[in-house]
């Protein structure tokens, strides 16, 4: 089986580059949507999703659980865009925090990027310090 390097238009969760800014201009229009979330003070479920729901500009009545963040993420229609990227930051301090959340909000971000793949758009969910994710190649 022949392995490839994800690319820019491949909607998925990946270790973030180390310069985003020169990556994000080299790969993304002003027309798609770069949002970004610290989570080095996020200790806990209940932190992430309301940290994930001010950068994506949930509906007030998100309703802070991982069904409503599973279904807000296959939406995103008030983004008004086919490409969406989320950078996250501290991502290894909420790992240590919450590695069980932190497990399951990797699983909705795939799941997610997946049935933004399948509608030919893309979810990039970008991790910095995350060695373990593939990389993606320009």
């Amino acid at each position: 089986m022949t392995s490839r390097t994800p690319h820019s238009n491949d909607s998925g969760v990946y270790a973030a580059p180390a310069d985003t800014s020169a990556w994000r201009a080299a790969h993304f229009g002003e027309d798609d949507v770069w949002r970004a979330l610290d989570l080095s003070t996020a200790r806990d479920k209940a932190d992430l999703l309301r940290g994930l729901a001010r950068a994506l500009d949930f509906a007030s009545d998100f309703g802070h659980n991982w069904d409503a963040l599973a279904d807000a993420l296959q939406d995103l229609s008030w983004l008004q865009s086919s490409r969406i990227a989320l950078e996250l930051t501290g991502g290894e301090a909420f790992q240590r925090n919450a590695p069980e959340a932190w497990r399951t909000a990797l699983e909705i971000f795939r799941d997610a990027a997946t049935y933004w793949s399948s509608r030919r758009k893309t979810l990039l969910v970008l991790v910095h310090g995350a060695s373990h994710l593939p990389a993606l190649r320009a």
